[in-house]
């Protein structure tokens, strides 16, 4: 059960990422270029980004007395619709690579240096244990 939610989460962004990386081949492409640029202009920083995902559980308004998967279902569709910064989604992509006792601990770590000192959405994640980051934590994820 206590995988679910990261695995939720990770299908979710890995979902969002593809659909983000395709490639428009019809003919509206003058469209298509000034739609891009128009999302150019309002690109997501890496910090609001974090910002959004530590308080997708509220925002998403995943109702309290619902199952921990189903509020994390309904976070993963969340975060998917509306956290468009694109180093963020690939460090989700290699968060779900981490073995599951490493990432906790990036998580945390992680969304601290994003400048989200509380994260509500990691105690959806990680129910019951410390709050804390370890200090012997290697370096932060590599995104590419």
């Amino acid at each position: 059960m206590s995988r679910l939610v990261p695995f939720i989460l990770l299908c979710g962004f890995l979902a969002a990422c593809a659909a983000s990386t395709r490639k428009q081949t019809t003919p509206e492409k003058d469209v298509n270029a000034e739609s891009e640029k128009k999302d150019e202009e309002k690109k997501q920083s890496y910090a609001e980004a974090w910002h959004l995902i530590c308080h997708a559980e509220k925002l998403a308004d995943a109702p309290p007395e619902a199952s921990r998967e189903e509020r994390a279902t309904l976070v993963a569709e969340w975060i998917t619709a509306n956290v468009t910064n694109r180093k963020t989604r690939y460090w989700w992509i290699a968060f779900g690579g981490l073995k599951k006792t490493q990432r906790e601990g990036f998580f945390r770590r992680d969304s601290k240096a994003a400048g989200v000192d509380h994260c509500p959405l990691a105690e959806l994640l990680f129910p019951g244990l410390p709050q804390s980051t370890p200090s012997s934590m290697p370096g932060p994820v590599k995104t590419p």
